[in-house]
């Protein structure tokens, strides 16, 4: 890990974006890699925690908030549950990752969600100026192009009420294909990288696919100005991942203890990974951190 981050701080060099999952890997390769090790408790569980707590202090206080590009909704069910008293309308524009997402919200007994099929580049079915918050995590790398991103983040400005919060999440592009293997490798064995071969199972497919297709930090930044009072972050010293965000509002006490539980529930190596994630972002200067 440590070349790779040299590799990376050091070394100019950046390759060229792939083709999005939506347009690379059939829906049902992307639903199975999200049911296999994509769930809540899988290998992503503290990068999925992480973002709960930074999602629930920037939307204290909102009663709607929309979530684009909610997928099978893993993300959105976990804020869902941490926050009951807002109601969240789950947006993407393919229906069996919604009717996934549908169908495990009504086996979790959560009725604070609503569905809705559309566009987030061009939300056809949401009314303008009608969400307190508006949410996203892992979607835009989905998106065709620079100009698709630049309508994504407008739409998401306009769903805003006045003073309404901002929470996005998502990949920076790596500079080298090494890198992204290595982040793949690194989520698909435990301890060193004895592996050999390129892992190809459904969610090591959708990650590495996730990866490639990610916008560069400084493409992420310029559309950043799109979103009234918002403020990019990335991880430090590898910007990997990126928050953009408007300030802090806080966190009440009863989810803070919810998000307590749920750290408490992390196996060892998800806890770990919890606080390197944690320390990440907080050496880039991210102090929405929950789990310092």
């Amino acid at each position: 890990m440590a070349g790779m981050f040299l590799q990376e701080w050091l070394l100019p060099g950046r390759q060229t974006r792939g083709a999005p999952p939506s347009a690379s890997l059939p829906v049902q390769t992307r639903i199975e890699a999200m049911q296999q090790d994509g769930r809540i408790d899988g290998r992503t569980a503290a990068g999925y925690l992480y973002q709960s707590g930074g999602i629930s202090r920037t939307i204290r206080g909102a009663r709607t908030c929309v979530d684009l590009g909610c997928g099978t909704g893993v993300q959105l069910l976990q804020v869902a549950a941490l926050n009951p008293a807002i109601h969240f309308t789950g947006v993407d524009n393919c229906q069996a990752l919604l009717d996934v997402a549908a169908r495990t919200a009504d086996a979790r007994g959560l009725s604070n969600v609503t569905w809705v099929h559309d566009d987030i580049t061009r939300p056809a079915r949401l009314e303008r100026g009608s969400f307190d918050a508006v949410i996203g995590t892992m979607c835009l790398h989905d998106l065709k192009d620079v100009e698709s991103l630049h309508r994504c983040l407008r739409s998401a400005a306009g769903l805003l009420s006045p003073g309404g919060a901002i929470y996005l999440e998502d990949f920076a592009r790596l500079k080298h294909p090494r890198s992204i293997e290595l982040f793949v490798h690194r989520g698909h064995v435990q301890g060193p990288f004895a592996a050999t071969g390129a892992p190809s199972d459904p969610f090591s497919s959708l990650y590495r696919a996730s990866l490639r297709a990610a916008f560069s930090l400084r493409e992420l930044r310029d559309a950043t100005s799109l979103l009234p009072g918002a403020r990019l972050h990335a991880t430090f010293p590898v910007p990997f991942l990126c928050v953009i965000s408007t300030p802090d509002r806080g966190l009440e006490p009863a989810i803070r203890q919810g998000l307590s539980m749920l750290r408490t529930a992390l196996t060892a190596s998800q806890a770990r990974d919890l606080a390197d994630l944690a320390r990440a972002f907080a050496l880039g200067g991210f102090t929405k951190n929950v789990f310092a």
